[in-house]
């Protein structure tokens, strides 16, 4: 079965928060940016997150599996949001989409927005050329082939399995990288000697 985005999901727009409104205390909503995720959507520090008042903000606090779509930039990638001890809003950055769990799994949907099918039409109908972005309207029109519900959730685990190979492989390069430096810097004091 194939539906389009806007038919299966509600996709609302992420806020522009005033930089005065960010704050240091221990009441706050995290302010959900680009940057606060890296290459696989994996949630950064939330210590280096910014933080905002959360009075103003509370009708835009995203749900448990919503999704966020960076819809600006040069990299169009979707991660689905799992609440981590704290409340959220997405930056204007984003897209938040709000699943119809009676087509689509959030999980699947977030494969599925990230899959080289998806990301090859984002980059045909995206505008711009210093920042190229991904229209609300372009977004809402992507074809969506829907498998069976337990296809979707064995290929949303296949995904997070494959994504966490991917930062286990990128510890291990990183810690290689430094014990042979480590290696030749002692190789190195040692003949000097």
């Amino acid at each position: 079965m194939s539906r389009l985005l806007k038919e299966i999901t509600e996709i609302k727009s992420g806020l522009t928060v005033n930089h005065l409104n960010f704050i240091k205390s221990n009441q706050f909503l995290a302010y959900l940016q680009v940057k606060d995720f890296d290459e696989w959507g994996n949630l950064q520090n939330i210590n280096e997150i910014k933080k905002i008042e959360p009075y103003f903000y509370r009708e835009y606090v995203l749900r448990e599996n919503d999704i966020l779509f960076a819809a600006k930039g040069t990299r169009n990638y979707a991660v689905t949001f799992k609440r981590k001890n704290f409340d959220a809003i997405a930056s204007s950055s984003f897209f938040v989409i709000k699943v119809n769990k009676d087509f689509v799994q959030p999980d699947f949907l977030c494969w599925y927005l990230n899959n080289s099918i998806a990301q090859n039409y984002f980059k045909t109908v995206s505008k711009g050329v210093i920042t190229p972005s991904v229209t609300k309207e372009e977004l809402s029109y992507l074809e969506v082939k829907i498998p069976p519900i337990n296809e979707q959730e064995n290929i949303a685990c296949l995904s997070k399995l494959i994504k966490k190979e991917n930062a286990l492989v990128k510890k291990i390069e990183e810690k290689k990288s430094k014990f042979i430096e480590h290696l030749i810097y002692r190789k190195i004091k040692n003949t000097s000697k």
